[in-house]
């Protein structure tokens, strides 16, 4: 019999072990580690679901051994029929298995059968949920066998209600840091770098990042456009390759870059998409990981769908028709060596000319050039 001094120790500890865990300075394995020693034979998990497409994002545990965990993730997560009662618990909620869904009333499931059953000691259990998002949605649940649900549900549900406060706090927390770890992922003056329009985007195609390239094309609206942040194409065939390509990519059905060039009325582009790479990595496992975000470039081939003024560059800075018209294909996006091509020089020419461009415009990168030469488009 599990006493009412146990209780409050081990609800301080894993108190303790929670706070820092929620911050980075251990484990989230550590909290369950402390749950599994206060009831032998236990076992326990932290589980991350996202709801609203019907996965899961992370499983931290201990007692389970990793060939059950990845089959849970690989099949059973899909069949688990404690997941529907799950949802539709209110936020904060503590269970027990026995009393609220037994595992008997699913005897006769794939779920139990073959993956329940054979583990030999968790068919009933207690469990807290706890509600970030519908995509982030945090279950606590604490496994053992029907046998030792007697002795084990009253401690496992007090010692749940008990930290439930502490949880809430390190749940929060772990959203803390991971817009702390999303901050430092940011590319900053690496954007400017890319040799195209590149923008980094979520799972739902929010600009997350652009370069100046970028940006000045949303606001040409010539070939995309970021309304309120959601980045679109004007091409409804490329923007339907965008969505799927995203959804792809970051819903892990495709792990490498896709590539497709598009041709509208006046121009073809190529856009390529890269999953960005996992930046938290070589830190402990996070119950709320960051979000994963896709890298967007575009490269205009072929079309000039920005007209600028000679005249105007020629007053303002006194540039010549050459190198005006470098300015032209730069804020078209073309790379330095299709503005090359274009032009029929080398492209260390196309370096010299831009040089120049730079001191005369008092611009010191191309990106800041662009954005500078696109004040003197001609209006279509």
């Amino acid at each position: 019999m599990v006493g009412d001094d146990l209780i409050r120790e081990a609800t301080a500890e894993l108190a303790e072990v929670l706070r820092d865990a929620a911050w980075g300075r251990s484990q989230w394995e550590d909290a369950t580690q402390r749950l599994v020693e206060t009831l032998p034979g236990s076992m326990a998990s932290f589980v991350n679901l996202d709801i609203l497409h019907g996965r899961v994002n992370a499983v931290l545990h201990r007692g389970f051994s990793t060939e059950f965990v990845e089959s849970y993730l690989r099949r059973y997560a899909q069949l688990n029929p404690w997941t529907q009662f799950w949802i539709k618990a209110p936020n904060g909620y503590v269970g027990v298995s026995e009393r609220d869904h037994p595992a008997s009333a699913f005897r006769n499931t794939d779920f139990y059968a073959n993956w329940l059953a054979p583990q030999g000691n968790a068919e009933a259990a207690a469990g807290l949920k706890l509600e970030l998002d519908p995509t982030n949605v945090i279950q606590l649940v604490w496994h053992y066998g029907v046998a030792q649900a007697e002795t084990y549900d009253r401690p496992a549900a007090e010692i749940l209600s008990r930290v439930r406060p502490v949880i809430a706090e390190a749940v929060r927390g772990a959203t803390i840091l991971r817009t702390n770890f999303e901050k430092v992922a940011r590319l900053g003056g690496l954007m400017e770098h890319i040799d195209g329009i590149a923008v980094m985007l979520d799972r739902n195609c929010i600009v997350q990042e652009a370069n100046d390239l970028a940006t000045n094309a949303m606001s040409s609206g010539e070939i995309l456009t970021g309304i309120g942040d959601q980045f679109q194409f004007r091409d409804p065939t490329a923007n339907r390759w965008l969505e799927e390509a995203v959804a792809s990519l970051l819903g892990g059905t495709h792990t490498t870059s896709t590539t497709a060039s598009f041709a509208t009325s006046d121009m073809v582009f190529r856009a390529t998409l890269t999953r960005a790479p996992h930046f938290a990595e070589g830190h402990a496992a996070l119950l709320v990981a960051p979000r994963p975000r896709a890298l967007l470039v575009v490269k205009i081939l072929v079309g000039s769908g920005v007209q600028v003024s000679v005249s105007d560059l020629r007053l303002a800075f006194g540039l010549s028709s050459a190198e005006s018209r470098l300015c032209e294909l730069l804020v078209n996006g073309l790379s330095l060596a299709h503005a090359a091509s274009e032009l029929g020089v080398s492209e260390g020419t196309i370096r010299q000319r831009l040089k120049m461009i730079f001191h005369k415009t008092c611009t010191h990168r191309q990106g800041e050039l662009v954005a500078l030469i696109a004040r003197f488009r001609i209006a279509g």
